[in-house]
């Protein structure tokens, strides 16, 4: 009977000891996932990613920039390409201004600085990009997304794709 009682103390201690370590990771890369695609309301969809980042560098003050290893200069850092198919053919949308007629910023993002109150560095939560059918849809009914996200270093994660939708109204 003592020795049964002593089991639960110490498989209980292991446990707490072990749940107290400092989680390791050294990747330098942005882990991004494609989690979900929801409807939100009559007209307004929710596409969501899982992210994860182990050095906790994510996030663009209003000023900010990145600069990536190609060179290229970066104001946003959570990037989404909008595909829509039409008649069997797959198009990348422009989102070109009516006015200006320049290439618009499109369903990217700037992400704000983030902050982690534990012990690690890293970084982990969902991104959540809410869109209109009307005006960022542009009323398309079957669509798919490829998405990046951005450190500050400008590491850029796996590029990943979302199923293929098709949008009812």
């Amino acid at each position: 009977m003592i020795r049964a009682n002593l089991i639960f103390p110490v498989i209980l201690a292991v446990f707490a000891l072990t749940s107290c370590t400092k989680e390791e990771c050294s990747k330098t890369v942005p882990e991004l996932s494609y989690s979900e695609f929801r409807s939100v309301g009559l007209n307004d969809f929710a596409l969501i990613h899982r992210f994860k980042d182990c050095d906790g560098n994510i996030g663009l003050g209003q000023n900010d920039y990145i600069l990536t290893p190609e060179g290229d200069t970066l104001e946003v850092n959570f990037l989404i390409d909008y595909y829509y198919i039409a008649n069997g053919d797959t198009f990348l949308e422009a989102y070109v201004d009516s006015i200006t007629g320049e290439e618009g910023i499109g369903l990217n993002s700037k992400i704000p600085v983030l902050s982690n109150n534990a012990a690690s560095d890293i970084l982990e939560g969902e991104i959540e990009k809410k869109m209109n059918w009307f005006t960022d849809l542009l009323g398309r009914d079957t669509v798919f997304f490829r998405s990046t996200l951005y450190d500050n270093d400008g590491n850029a994660s796996e590029v990943v794709q979302s199923p293929v939708f098709i949008i009812t109204q």
